[in-house]
């Protein structure tokens, strides 16, 4: 969620890390006096009292005096979060804190997206004041540049997948261990199941492929409010035996699934740089996502490590699914450059350098 950096003098390599512990600290530990503090701070500051809707504004003092309470035990040098919307603005505007800040962007779907003009004030302010920004993609910079944010104080950094774990593995002995039928084409979908994931889409093209075949097999991963939804419209086209709702996936059995598939599918509206698509990749699987509104996806070069379709185009993503599963070199050889890039890419020892990149020189702009 939340950590700080801890730093000695003259910059040495090793960092130590605090992370901030998902569970609140108990009252007695928090202390009165934190918890009246910032409930002052927030009658006090005209600002902040109208920054939010009441309700709102309490769930953030809530986890404000947790912040607090972590921030001020850890003594640090820098603080980085994650999703502007809550944590920045609370450890800015809430707790005011000195400490240099740098916000991991992860999505721009506040912007992007309906939301309410409060949400939408308080995410504009955070680019603005945050002391330095990382995009996970060259469109989510692309964004928030156009809403305000400093292109000078953003550097792109890709989220990281572990090369180790999610690597190209047997495919066959795959589908064995997790009791799936060896035969038919596997397309599969690793996600919340949102209106924003266009899972609804998928489903669609699935049911208009028109290669027989293809024999498409849809296996979704991931719980979420559309799920039934998405099972009446399976039902309505006539596919439901051919899409399967597994539910939620414990983490360790993820990279299985990749393996087992033909190829993942992302069919989502937007997405900052899905970790899932990186995910696939990885494991060596040809990916089908969705193009970006502007400018070049930053994993997918279509037709050389995965396929771009427009988002809502059925047709297209039908085509697509078709052209995998009636190629299969085709299909291998985006599998093999989709692995190739994330090692060169998207490794997490590649992202941690870069992260760290980062860290220096915002702790050498301190120092001066």
């Amino acid at each position: 969620d939340m950590s700080v950096i801890s730093n000695p003098h003259n910059f040495p390599k090793e960092f130590e890390f605090h992370t901030l512990a998902r569970k609140p600290k108990s009252l007695t530990k928090l202390g009165v006096y934190r918890i009246t503090r910032l409930l002052w701070r927030v009658i006090s500051n005209t600002d902040l009292r109208f920054s939010a809707p009441p309700s709102q504004l309490l769930r953030y003092l809530g986890l404000a005096v947790n912040y607090d309470h972590f921030l001020a035990s850890s003594h640090a040098d820098l603080l980085h979060v994650h999703h502007a919307e809550f944590r920045q603005f609370i450890c800015q505007r809430f707790i005011q804190t000195k400490l240099p800040l740098l916000a991991t962007v992860h999505s721009a779907t506040t912007l992007i997206h309906t939301a309410p003009d409060w949400l939408r004030e308080i995410v504009l302010r955070n680019y603005r004041n945050a002391d330095w920004l990382i995009a996970v993609s060259s469109y989510v910079k692309e964004i928030i540049v156009r809403n305000g944010a400093n292109p000078d104080r953003i550097t792109v950094i890709p989220n990281g997948v572990d090369i180790i774990k999610f690597r190209p593995d047997n495919t066959h002995n795959a589908r064995h261990q997790l009791k799936l039928n060896r035969h038919g084409n596997i397309v599969l979908f690793s996600g919340n199941l949102k209106t924003i994931k266009g899972v609804d889409v998928l489903i669609s093209a699935i049911s208009r492929s028109k290669n027989s075949l293809s024999n498409h097999q849809l296996y979704i991963l991931g719980k979420g409010p559309e799920k039934t939804n998405l099972i009446n419209l399976a039902n309505d086209l006539g596919v439901a035996n051919k899409v399967t709702f597994v539910g939620f996936i414990p983490r360790e059995q993820i990279p299985l699934w990749y393996q087992a598939c033909d190829v993942f599918v992302m069919p989502s509206s937007s997405e900052g740089l899905s970790l899932s698509v990186l995910e696939a990749m990885s494991t060596g699987r040809p990916v089908i996502t969705t193009t970006p509104d502007f400018g070049e996806h930053d994993a997918i070069i279509s037709e050389e490590t995965g396929l771009l379709v427009d988002y809502g185009e059925i047709d297209q993503l039908s085509q697509a699914l078709d052209n995998i599963a009636t190629y299969p070199e085709f299909a291998s050889n985006l599998g093999n450059n989709a692995r190739t890039l994330a090692e060169r890419k998207f490794s997490w020892e590649i992202v941690g350098k870069k992260t760290i990149d980062v860290y220096n020189k915002l702790l050498t702009r301190k120092a001066t």
